[in-house]
């Protein structure tokens, strides 16, 4: 198989970040603590521009240390933040 069909075929099974998904959480959090990305950033201990590329989508897969940490800050459910961040694989592996 040439390295461009395989390269293809493996990205279907890559799970990919959705990002609108994840804004919308990150932003619905924020707005309910009524925090600005800048401090959430200083919570989490992360440079703002961390935060504003991952709510922009520049980041297209986010820390699970991160994504741990915006969800002990905004009350969101980690599991919702790892699937939006791509990580539906590593969630079935969890819930065998």
């Amino acid at each position: 198989m040439s390295n461009l069909k395989e390269e293809k075929l493996n990205s279907y099974h890559k799970p990919k970040c959705n990002t609108f998904a994840l804004k919308d959480l990150i932003e619905n959090g924020r707005r309910i603590k009524k925090i600005s990305q800048r401090e959430l950033s200083r919570r989490i201990g992360v440079s703002n521009t961390s935060i504003n590329d991952l709510e922009r989508g520049r980041i297209q897969k986010p820390s699970i240390e991160m994504l741990m940490n915006i969800s002990e800050e905004l009350d969101i459910s980690i599991i919702k933040l790892l699937n939006a961040a791509g990580y539906e694989k590593l969630l079935f592996l969890l819930n065998k």
